[in-house]
């Protein structure tokens, strides 16, 4: 609050240089029109400053809220208010409002604050309900284990099949990461060190998952990066974090999700063309 209040000062002298131009007429008084209601806090030329724009101040500010602001916070942000309505109306004055590139962005915004409030109210139709993240938390946690391995990573296919041949005949993992690895950990002989499975990209997880200690793969593993190799030398079991600890990482994952899910929905109803 103090680093949000420290800007009310700059915002000051803009808001006083404001005052000293010219007071547009009064049919030019209110170009939005709009009434927002609630009480009025103070007024600009007649145009009322209103609780409901403070309290729409107020929320883009993490933390705060209208019901914890102290009499002196609010007062100040109700200062900060009134010189941007005078910065505004003055803006609107000299017609920039009217600019192509102020015009672009005063849309963005509306699209951006509308969107953001249907995701709201997306949640507050449909919350997210305990028994959910716990059964997330089941199945996110349910493998308590750390695997230590070692891989080789390569470009090609073929390069990998004829490493995992070599393996076959009794080289050394270590030796042939240190010689063919295209990876970071080649220098140390291919080591990742000890590691949980969700940890790596989901081809090389689901791969470790499967394996026996003291083996490795059969078969390359592709991901993103390459083929691998991979030699999985032992596993431990692990305990997984706390419920609480990871309560609120789960929900932002289960959010992120369904807003994922509704626009890909509606953006199949929609007709987009490019």
């Amino acid at each position: 609050m103090k680093k949000l209040l420290s800007s009310l000062i700059v915002l000051g002298l803009l808001g006083l240089m404001a005052c000293e131009t010219e007071t547009p007429a009064n049919g030019d008084r209110d170009r939005n029109g709009e009434d927002l209601g609630g009480e009025t806090l103070a007024t600009v030329d007649g145009k009322p400053v209103s609780d409901r724009l403070l309290a729409a101040f107020v929320r883009q500010y993490p933390g705060f809220d209208m019901d914890g602001l102290q009499p002196q916070q609010r007062e100040q942000l109700t200062d900060h208010l009134i010189n941007l309505t005078i910065l505004s109306r003055e803006a609107e004055r000299r017609g920039i409002h009217q600019e192509d590139e102020i015009r672009a962005a005063m849309a963005l915004e509306r699209m951006q604050t509308l969107a953001d409030a249907l995701m709201r109210k997306l949640e507050e139709d449909e919350p997210i309900s305990e028994d959910t993240l716990r059964e997330q938390y089941e199945e996110q946690y349910s493998d308590s284990k750390e695997y230590s391995a070692r891989h080789i990573l390569v470009e090609d296919e073929d390069t990998a099949r004829d490493l995992i041949a070599a393996l076959d005949e009794g080289a050394d993992f270590a030796e042939l990461a240190r010689e063919h690895s295209t990876g970071p950990t080649g220098e140390r002989g291919g080591d990742l060190g000890w590691f949980p499975a969700e940890q790596m990209v989901e081809p090389f997880a689901n791969a470790v998952r499967a394996m026996e200690a003291g083996s490795f793969t059969a078969e390359p593993v592709q991901t993103q990066f390459g083929w691998h190799v991979i030699l999985l030398e032992d596993t431990r079991e692990t305990e997984g974090p706390a419920f609480e600890e990871v309560r609120e990482q789960i929900a932002d994952n289960l959010r992120q999700q369904r807003v994922q899910r509704y626009v890909s929905e509606l953006r199949e109803q929609a007709e987009v063309e490019r």
